[in-house]
């Protein structure tokens, strides 16, 4: 994977094709995770108004769909579920419009198949800018996942590891 940058477009390189094929996405994206297939992957994006959303890649139709905004803390937990902290009522005007409003951390699982998204609230506030910075990892072997973020205080913001 050629995540890009400014000037050169995200890539896929196909070893066993010889093949290098871009993605029709703007670059520079980070890549967060793949399926075990390897037939999709997730990435963050942020564009020039500094909007962080977070993407599924279907290599197959070369299609990107939006299924997080505001956060680069997506992960696969299986072919189809993700799982991605952000908080629901989020979109990019509000983003725009308030990154530092107190927003209430959430975290969802989503699968693509049937449509279904299950949220549940995490406890706390956090702000838009905030769920940017955040991250996730998720371990296959005993189902895990490990996230890092941040909540706004008076002293300024507080790192939140959360597993």
């Amino acid at each position: 994977m050629g995540e890009g940058n400014e000037s050169t477009p995200a890539v896929i390189v196909d070893r066993a094709a010889g093949t290098c094929q871009r993605i029709g996405v703007r670059a520079p994206i980070r890549v967060l995770d793949w399926t075990h297939d390897g037939k999709s992957f997730l990435f963050e994006e942020t564009n020039k108004d500094n909007e962080t959303g977070t993407y599924r890649y279907d290599i197959a139709s070369h299609s990107a769909r939006l299924v997080a905004i505001g956060t680069g803390a997506a992960v696969f937990v299986g072919d189809d579920d993700i799982l991605a902290l952000g908080n629901s009522t989020l979109n990019f005007r509000k983003i725009r419009n308030a990154p530092m409003e107190p927003t209430r951390a959430e975290i969802a699982v989503s699968n693509e198949r049937n449509s279904e998204v299950e949220v549940d609230s995490l406890g706390f506030n956090t702000t838009p800018a905030m769920l940017a910075e955040s991250r996730m990892i998720y371990a296959t072997e005993n189902h895990l996942a490990a996230i890092t973020t941040f909540t706004p205080t008076r002293s300024g913001p507080i790192r939140q590891l959360i597993t």
